[in-house]
């Protein structure tokens, strides 16, 4: 486990809430996967440094921030599930999947 204070930093940079991702223009998707791609790089940093807590929080806000853009592309939703999976986020991965197949439980 990091120090206090690097924690400090990690989960205040996870926490900051970004402004919600929407699918848009062609031109404007590339920088919201990006964005997306960089938030699920610091929830799985969060795994690496056993912050499981932290990271189920950080996967939460980003399905409420960005779902649309994550059901869109497979690698995004893929690797949000795996972040699910490794920080024991079962219940949230099992709403999304709910979500993926068009709400039919």
């Amino acid at each position: 486990m990091p120090d206090g204070e690097s924690h400090t930093a990690l989960l205040e940079h996870s926490r900051h809430r970004m402004q919600p991702v929407h699918a848009g223009p062609p031109a404007t998707l590339g920088a919201d996967e990006a964005i997306v791609a960089a938030r699920l790089d610091r929830i799985m940093s969060l795994i690496a440094a056993g912050y499981l807590r932290d990271a189920r929080e950080a996967c939460a806000d980003l399905v409420f921030d960005s779902q649309p853009l994550l059901m869109a592309g497979a690698d995004s939703y893929q690797r949000l599930a795996t972040a699910l999976r490794r920080c024991d986020g079962h219940q949230l991965l099992r709403r999304l999947a709910i979500a993926a197949d068009g709400g039919s439980a």
